[in-house]
């Protein structure tokens, strides 16, 4: 007969406290400048899109409503269904009447709100006396509709999600899909908190050695051996600590040094990533500017080039060859998942688990604020979508290593049980 597994309940005080703490960590954006415009300035605007016609498709139905009507250089023609279309420098480009979102303020603050996000999850984790991951990710899915509710109202309701959104920082004006960028921060809300709340958990039971009962409260100890039973009330524990932190732990902070140095002094040896000074640019530099100018003729859009907003950094920038930074990189993220399945034991794949998701989030963070990808306004919301992208692949290596180090596993338990015969 198998036996079910106990899970344990949600603590309805610890989730109330969640919810104010999170929303307090969300809200200050509200009240540190630059960042409060961002979050709570969207508004609607009515502007004239204008893009150039590439698809012979729509070339046809605009030579179709023009009936015969020639483009001169520079000539405007109103078209019947809406909009107009202009001809210039050899180019068609069509006119829309359009309701666009519009902001004004910091796209690192996306950021900010992103740190104090783990913060109050990494603080909650380590002050309060049981696991609150249930409670933590039910508490940032009340914060997320609070927060994207603020945006629809200014918005406008569905527009949140339909209308193409401009956000003005530092002059440089980003586009980005509205449903997109929900998205994204909908994750990083969702996702954020809960990874605080498991490391900061994680860290307490590493340094006292205890875990809390569900049950009761009480501290018991769990070195050297768990015990199956509470101490105190003698519940069943056989459920709890479904992680060996003493091995997800080291995995997440080795991986996230390698991942650095293998960014930052060997990106460039790899050929997909160049911290440049634009007006002295090393050998190395030179090579990552000769790159994207190769893809530049090549219509690609796989390597990307951007620079400081600061004027007085306007010359420090990066080239990035975004393939290849998460491909090369991927390999790095197999290996931490691979010895925390091998060495875990039972609660290896659940904490191989862990770790790979851990090392995605802890990645994330560290590009944004280490490696410079938050550092230039007009690329935040195209370093967000790079790791995501990247994330799926990273967190698919890792898998592949827990498979793999699960595997050892079940080997290094066949020879011991032939030892003993």
């Amino acid at each position: 007969m198998t036996e079910t597994r106990k899970q344990v309940p949600i603590a309805w005080p610890w989730l109330g406290i969640s919810v104010v703490v999170l929303g307090l960590a969300a809200g200050l954006s509200g009240f540190v400048p630059g960042i409060r415009k961002h979050f709570f300035g969207v508004e609607t605007k009515k502007v004239v899109l204008t893009r150039e016609v590439r698809s012979t498709k729509e070339m046809r139905r605009i030579d179709q409503e023009l009936d015969g009507v020639s483009l001169t250089p520079g000539s405007v023609r109103e078209l019947s269904s809406g909009g107009a279309v202009e001809y210039r420098d050899g180019r068609m480009f069509l006119l829309e009447d359009t309701t666009v979102l519009f902001g004004r303020g910091k796209m690192i603050g996306l950021l900010w709100t992103a740190v104090l996000l783990f913060l109050a999850g990494l603080g909650l984790g380590a002050l309060s006396r049981r696991k609150m991951a249930k409670e933590v990710v039910v508490a940032s899915a009340f914060v997320m509709l609070g927060m994207l509710g603020t945006w629809a109202v200014r918005a406008g309701g569905a527009k949140l999600l339909t209308a193409p959104l401009f956000i003005l920082s530092n002059g440089v004006l980003v586009r980005s899909p509205p449903a997109l960028f929900v998205l994204l921060v909908g994750t990083l809300i969702l996702l954020l908190p809960a990874g605080g709340t498991m490391a900061g958990h994680g860290l307490v039971k590493i340094m006292t050695g205890q875990e809390t009962c569900p049950s009761c409260g009480e501290r018991y100890l769990v070195v050297p051996d768990p015990p199956t039973v509470c101490p105190a009330c003698g519940a069943d524990l056989t459920f709890v600590g479904r992680f060996r932190w003493g091995l997800v732990v080291p995995a997440i902070l080795l991986t996230q040094v390698v991942y650095v140095g293998a960014v930052r002094w060997g990106g460039s040896a790899a050929g997909f990533y160049y911290r440049c000074d634009f007006s002295k640019p090393s050998d190395r530099c030179l090579d990552g500017v000769a790159m994207a100018r190769e893809a530049s003729k090549k219509d690609s859009h796989a390597v990307l080039v951007w620079r400081s907003t600061n004027k007085q950094h306007h010359s420090v920038g990066v080239v990035l060859h975004q393939w290849k930074y998460i491909g090369f990189l991927s390999i790095l993220f197999l290996f931490g998942p691979l010895v925390v399945a091998w060495r875990g034991k039972s609660k290896g794949l659940a904490s191989a688990g862990l770790t790979l998701v851990l090392n995605w989030v802890g990645a994330f963070i560290l590009a944004m604020t280490v490696l410079g990808f938050g550092q230039f306004e007009g690329v935040v919301l195209l370093a967000i979508r790079i790791h995501v992208v990247a994330g799926l692949l990273w967190c698919l290596a890792g898998a592949i290593g827990a498979v793999i180090g699960h595997r050892l596993q079940a080997g290094s338990a066949f020879d011991d049980a032939m030892e003993k015969l």
